[in-house]
């Protein structure tokens, strides 16, 4: 194991839009997000590993320290609408992959790993994005612009 372990911090954010938590790392690059923090700190600690290997940030046998921070900020409406949640799966795949991005290969749990020849780094693409701002910092981190 190496003596100097590496540490990266995690910004959490609530999406009362979405209703989900989502947190994101340049440096890593880790995006994801989840229904409650519990899970999203779970998928965190899933994911991480995965890419810092894949990035060549930590080797096998090394730790990483990883810092999730979060923090939430709603505003509170009277009276609540009812909606149903659309995903960003589709448009997710397609736009990376419109700009050279490739898929790489599933990854452990519930995402995809895929290389984008812009930024020459392989980022993870949960399954089930419903947050625009976890949409955007995952096409952030291919290289592209936001399109969400």
């Amino acid at each position: 194991m190496s003596a100097l372990r590496r540490s990266f911090e995690i910004r959490a954010e609530w999406d009362g839009e979405a209703g989900v938590w989502w947190c994101s790392n340049d440096e890593l690059p880790l995006t994801t997000e989840a229904p409650t923090f519990e899970q999203l700190v779970s998928r965190v600690l899933e994911i991480a590993p995965e890419i810092a290997l894949e990035n060549g940030l930590a080797a096998p046998g090394d730790e990483i320290e990883l810092h999730v921070v979060a923090e939430r900020v709603q505003s509170v409406p009277v009276v609540a609408a009812a909606r149903m949640a659309a995903t960003f799966d589709r448009e997710l795949r397609l736009l990376p992959r419109r700009s050279g991005c490739n898929f790489v290969r599933a990854g452990k749990g519930s995402h995809d790993i895929w290389c984008s020849p812009i930024t020459k780094r392989r980022f993870p693409v949960p399954v089930g994005i419903v947050s625009r701002h976890t949409a955007n910092q995952i096409l952030s981190q291919a290289g592209l612009p936001k399109a969400f």
